[in-house]
């Protein structure tokens, strides 16, 4: 554990759970599919996942025979009916357009019969459930075909060393547009998450990040944070949009358990801003009341908003409705952080291009909020491991964490493009994680200017002044630059 610059996956011993659900789920889309197919086991069905989550793009299925034969399928589940498309011909449980091409080889020519027959000698409604039938069982395997354990469960670096990630699953009471979970994803089963977190200690983890979906949905929550604090001695904290910390009594269950600090999401400060982002009205107001409730109860909370085209602009007015009324309304514990984060690759992908925003929009709308929180002590946190390239808090460098490279979690190194040219002359180029490469994509380098000097900042030292200091500040040997 002591490799700094080590690939979080192979540091990764904990149970996988994918695996054998992923073969059950192909296995039952490739048994119904034969039939339709009308070819035996000697043909080896391959599904393949869809090209982009969350968009309607269609997934492949090859079909190889015994002599090498390849028919290379299409599946179009995004219409009312569910279609197919084998290179010239689409068929679906209605029609038959297009005609069997003369090179065709001679050896597909009986399943693209077969095809033709069932579709034109099938009664439409009985064909129409089958189809949905056969859909739901590709959905099935897609889905899990879209994820990986790590998604479950994982380890990673953190400014407070080795770190334990923990989804007690994926369901929530918000619809964030930007969040990266798919909305039917599989919850793990209960005694797999405790069995993760006694695999997580043993790891060598340092402290627990409890997450979602929204983790207080979860109903043995406070066992598992009791189980972390008492049995581990696990330094607890965890992901929530607040909108359940908003009963005292839940709250109070969650810190007599052992819960040292929140990270709270809000994303816009204006209710119906809030409300389209989340896509859930009226949950802007509880989480509001969510936030107050877990200052009250003496929780340390930090801020999360995820910054995009949506809110960029309304960043300022953020960080006052933050100041006035969490740190100035709490003068015994307030707000002591918060996060202005660049949110990875949204469920749906083409969204997430649409709305990422430009680097020149967003730095005077970050710069700003940043002073407006510093004056009343708040740290920042704007680039890093989820956050912007360093470029963008160039006007307030002292104000934000800098940390070698090669300390950030490796996934999300990965997730990051390798080396523009833009950046190889920057003197903060290893202390930076780097654009990600949509962005590129999508602005090309527009915003990105290297620094001349490698910035300073006293940003660790005030952190470690804080309650949670001590628990936030180990794993990082030889300590950041200052």
């Amino acid at each position: 554990m002591s490799d700094a610059g080590a690939d979080s996956r192979e540091l990764d011993p904990l149970t996988p759970y994918l695996a054998p659900k992923l073969a059950e789920a192909a296995a039952a889309f490739v048994d119904a599919l034969r039939p339709w197919l009308g070819v035996d086991e000697r043909w080896v069905i391959t599904p393949s996942r869809r090209y982009t989550a969350g968009t309607k793009a269609p997934s492949h299925v090859d079909v190889r025979g015994p002599g090498g034969s390849l028919l290379s399928l299409r599946l179009h589940t995004s219409g009312d009916v569910p279609g197919w498309t084998a290179g010239p011909l689409t068929f679906t449980v209605a029609r038959l357009e297009g005609v069997v091409p003369p090179d065709q080889d001679r050896n597909l020519k009986p399943i693209l019969r077969h095809l033709v027959g069932l579709i034109q000698g099938t009664d439409v409604a009985e064909l129409a459930l089958k189809a949905k039938a056969l859909a739901k069982l590709h959905k099935t395997w897609a889905t899990l075909a879209s994820m990986d354990d790590r998604m479950f469960r994982h380890l990673e670096r953190a400014h407070s060393g080795f770190a334990g990630l923990l989804r007690t699953g994926f369901t929530c009471n918000q619809d964030c547009h930007f969040c990266p979970e798919g909305r039917d994803w599989p919850n793990p089963p209960d005694e797999l998450v405790f069995q993760w977190l006694d695999e997580i200690a043993a790891a060598g983890a340092q402290r627990l990040n409890v997450c979602g979906g929204e983790p207080t949905l979860w109903r043995h929550l406070p066992d598992l944070i009791r189980r972390a604090t008492t049995v581990h001695g696990l330094s607890v904290h965890m992901n929530t949009n607040a909108i359940k910390l908003r009963v005292p009594t839940f709250t109070a269950s969650l810190k007599e358990a052992g819960l040292k600090s929140v990270l709270i999401s809000l994303h816009a400060v204006d209710e119906a801003l809030s409300d389209s982002i989340t896509r859930s009205p009226g949950t802007h107001r509880r989480t509001v009341e969510g936030i107050h409730a877990a200052l009250d109860a003496g929780l340390f909370v930090i801020l999360n908003c995820c910054v995009d085209t949506a809110n960029v602009h309304h960043l300022p007015e953020h960080a006052r409705f933050v100041r006035e009324q969490f740190v100035e309304k709490h003068p015994d514990n307030p707000v002591r952080m918060v996060n202005y984060s660049q949110p990875g690759k949204y469920y749906n992908f083409d969204e997430y291009k649409r709305r990422l925003v430009d680097l020149e929009a967003a730095r005077p709308m970050l710069t700003a909020a940043a002073r407006t929180l510093d004056e009343v002590g708040v740290l920042l946190e704007i680039a890093g491991t989820c956050g912007f390239p360093s470029c963008v808090v160039r006007d307030i460098a002292d104000l934000v964490p800098w940390r070698p490279k090669d300390t950030m979690d490796a996934d999300h190194r990965r997730s990051r493009a390798d080396d523009p040219e833009v950046c190889r002359g920057c003197a903060a180029r290893e202390q930076c994680i780097g654009p990600r490469r949509e962005y590129l994509e999508v602005h090309g380098t527009r915003g990105l200017k290297p620094f001349e000097a490698l910035p300073t900042s006293d940003w660790y030292a005030r952190l470690s002044k804080l309650p949670v200091g001590d628990a936030w500040t180990i794993g990082l040997d030889d300590g950041p630059p200052e």
